[in-house]
């Protein structure tokens, strides 16, 4: 499925007349969006009618081309198409574009940005929507032991929540749990050493070199009577209390569950 290219027209008109006599007229562009709803942007009645034809032309370009790499411009873009499905994101990645995810919904690839706008309206119309805390609510119930790799991993509730909410605006329900599951069996904490050394490195980067600089993990690991996930959770507390970060402002690579096709 392609976006459709949208037709602008300008339309013009005349404005009541002045003291002197004298009438301006106003141009407009309108055109239909991807669910047929009627958009209109205003251009004053400052312009010659050439000048209105060229902002015209200019902005059916724009409208039907990708915006470069830029994600806010994109967004723009895409809101100026088709608000609706714009405001279907909003209710799920927030309502402020500016502070979206941009990567992790969209991917980095900008040429692919279209495709992935694509998608979600395709999505859109063929199911209807899932909610995400309807199948948290099951795949704890039936997945609990998982359900609670993925919520120490990502260190909540919500968290958690934030990355599903986000993976349904593309994806089937039965998709995710998949993506779920996959996750939480790569996540889970090793019991040996060299591997949970890997792991904690790779998650927790800044608390790693902490902990290292303080303690010896392998000593830590060899004298502990505690289940890996516990351990894991010892030292990276015992690190931010050092570094004095809170759990949110940690950054690790991997804390997010995604899909091939987000990549």
């Amino acid at each position: 499925m392609r976006l459709k290219k949208l037709r602008v027209w300008l339309k013009r008109r005349r404005n009541p007349p002045k003291k002197d006599g004298s009438r301006t007229v106003s141009y407009t562009l309108q055109w239909r969006d991807e669910n047929y709803e009627e958009r209109f942007e205003s251009l004053g009645a400052e312009l010659t009618e050439a000048e209105a034809e060229a902002k015209r032309s200019a902005y059916a370009e724009w409208l039907n081309v990708n915006s470069g790499d830029d994600p806010q411009q994109f967004i723009e873009q895409m809101a100026k198409r088709n608000q609706r499905a714009m405001d279907k994101l909003k209710l799920v990645a927030g309502a402020d574009p500016r502070k979206w995810p941009f990567r992790k919904m969209f991917g980095k690839d900008a040429s692919k940005w279209y495709a992935r706008f694509d998608e979600l309206l395709l999505m859109r119309q063929v199911r209807p929507e899932e909610d995400a805390e309807t199948l948290l609510q099951q795949f704890r119930v039936q997945q609990t032991a998982e359900y609670e790799v993925l919520v120490d991993v990502l260190e909540s509730e919500l968290a958690l929540e934030k990355n599903i909410k986000m993976l349904l605006l593309f994806h089937a329900g039965e998709t995710v749990w998949t993506a779920m599951l996959q996750h939480a069996k790569n996540w889970e904490w090793s019991s040996e050493s060299s591997k949970f050394i890997e792991q904690f490195r790779t998650r927790y980067p800044l608390e790693f070199q902490k902990v290292q600089q303080e303690l010896s993990l392998e000593d830590q690991l060899k004298n502990a009577s505690l289940p890996p996930k516990e351990i894991a959770k010892k030292l990276r507390d015992f690190a931010r209390d050092e570094l004095e970060i809170p759990a949110d402002d940690s950054h690790a690579p991997g804390r997010s569950i995604v899909l091939p096709s987000q990549l």
